[in-house]
């Protein structure tokens, strides 16, 4: 049902809500400093449709529009014969975010000596709002290498 008569084609573009949305990676280990909180460092931008993150200077996503975002990220840490934790959270313009409905205390579970921990959250953003992820290493050792230290996601829903 084409109200001009046309007919799509597989090439043609499928807008779905906002069109903001995008999905970061990390490729390789990482290293992170205990008890002390650090911007996570993304390398690969799996997709990101308004050009909305930079993984080359600033490392986080910035709305384009104001709106409904929903994120969600998760990390993991390579447990090196200490026990330890690693907790996330997000940060709006520099400042740990009140205005993130799930804030607070980051999930974790260990796996294979892995420790992998998610957050997530939903807020309302303003234009030029950013938004970065940060991590804290709470354990008895210098660093703790991440392997393939995870993912940062988000769009926007309203």
């Amino acid at each position: 049902m084409f109200a001009s008569g046309t007919k799509a084609v597989a090439s043609d573009p499928v807008a779905v809500g906002f069109g903001s949305r995008f999905s970061l990676t990390r490729t390789t280990g990482y290293s992170f400093t205990k008890l002390t909180w650090a911007t996570l460092v993304y390398q690969q931008t799996r997709w990101d449709e308004l050009e909305e993150t930079d993984i080359v200077t600033n490392h986080r996503f910035t709305a384009s529009a104001a709106g409904w975002y929903a994120f969600k990220a998760s990390a993991s840490i390579i447990n090196l014969n200490s026990p330890g934790s690693l907790l996330l959270r997000f940060t709006i313009n520099g400042s740990v975010s009140v205005k993130l409905t799930t804030q607070g205390q980051s999930s974790s579970a260990e796996y294979d000596s892995h420790t992998i921990t998610s957050i997530a959250g939903e807020c309302y953003l303003d234009a030029n709002d950013y938004v970065e992820v940060e991590c804290y290493l709470a354990c008895d050792v210098d660093e703790v290498l991440g392997e393939k230290c995870g993912t940062f996601q988000g769009h926007r829903f309203a």
